[in-house]
């Protein structure tokens, strides 16, 4: 089984999370803060992108349905555990929307 563009698109939107994550503890301030929005935009659009990808060629099939709602879950997960690692939300935060 060969890999298709799109889900290759979720899963670096999924990676790069991890970069927002690295830029917000490690970098921090009003920086790291920038930096990290910045990249958040980009998963987001990617996103988007994803799923034109997958509908344009014919991609849209179930696993693809599914990594993109992996990366989806990984992104929204690992941004309010941060969050409330660096105490920007309260912990009750993450634990409700990592429950859903």
């Amino acid at each position: 089984m060969r890999a298709n563009p799109a889900n290759l698109i979720s899963v670096f939107r999924a990676l790069l999370v991890f970069v927002a994550v690295y830029l917000l503890i490690e970098i921090g301030g009003k920086n790291g803060i920038m930096a990290a929005a910045s990249v958040i935009a980009l998963a987001v659009l990617l996103d988007a992108v994803d799923g034109m990808v997958a509908r344009a060629f014919g991609f849209d099939g179930e696993v693809g349905k599914l990594s993109d709602l992996y990366a989806d879950h990984i992104v929204a997960n690992a941004v309010w555990v941060t969050l409330a690692f660096l105490d920007l939300v309260p912990v009750w935060v993450p634990l409700i929307t990592t429950t859903r």
